[in-house]
């Protein structure tokens, strides 16, 4: 079994995967480095990384929101370690910010999102938004915005039905909880998997698709994928 190493932000948010997150590797019998976690803004993180190197890990993950990401794997990359680890983000990971910047230090570097990523969010028929308001040149859009589109559709959804079952003049902000938490299965045009929202999730989707970063871009490499409950192995 393969050996996993995590480097993040040393705060709150840097920490969050690993509720779950280390008792699903333990669960699967996936050996962990002890995590490594660095102050968010830190320039430099090669001493961090070869800690890691050191562990003899096989794949790291990396934290943090773009271009923290993309920072660290081109700390990596000065190391030598993309040649011998596997890197790999979560949604937050490299965008087309950082694969501009840094496409040689980032090859080969996984992402997995929740969300159309790449290409894919550039082909899909709502990405014309972009361009239509004067955002720029489609090949230049970031595919986080492809979340503000997800979230846009999540929102009308639950307004419609709140707006059936009480009408305009009741609307306030409990009335919108109680219908966000109706949307189970509800798709937003295949820009992510189907709403997971109930009285028991807060999960905005249960799905991902796998990317990869090639030659400068990001490409698709598995279709939606169902994720494991990793949340509920974390004693809170």
């Amino acid at each position: 079994m393969p050996k996993l190493g995590f480097i993040s932000w040393d705060s709150a948010y840097g920490k969050e995967p690993l509720r779950g997150g280390k008792e699903y590797a333990e669960k699967m019998g996936v050996a962990m480095a002890p995590p490594e976690f660095f102050p968010p803004g830190s320039l430099d993180h090669t001493v961090y990384l070869s800690r890691l190197a050191k562990a003899e890990v096989n794949y790291i993950f990396v934290g943090g929101v773009d271009p923290t990401p993309t920072n660290v794997i081109r700390d990596a990359h000065k190391l030598g370690l993309t040649k011998t680890i596997q890197f790999f983000c979560d949604y937050w990971g490299p965008t087309s910010l950082g694969t501009r910047l840094h496409p040689e230090a980032l090859e080969g570097t996984v992402i997995g999102s929740y969300y159309l990523r790449g290409d894919d969010a550039r082909k899909h028929p709502l990405a014309n938004l972009w361009t239509k308001y004067g955002r720029g040149k489609l090949e230049d859009m970031n595919e986080v915005y492809t979340i503000g589109m997800a979230w846009a559709m999540t929102f009308e959804a639950a307004l419609k039905i709140a707006l059936k079952e009480v009408g305009y003049k009741k609307l306030d902000g409990e009335v919108i909880y109680k219908t966000y938490q109706k949307l189970t299965g509800v798709e937003r045009a295949g820009l992510q998997g189907p709403c997971a929202y109930s009285p028991t999730s807060r999960r905005g989707s249960w799905e991902l698709k796998f990317y990869q970063v090639r030659s400068g871009k990001v490409v698709s490499i598995s279709d939606w994928i169902k994720a494991p409950d990793a949340v509920s192995l974390h004693k809170f």
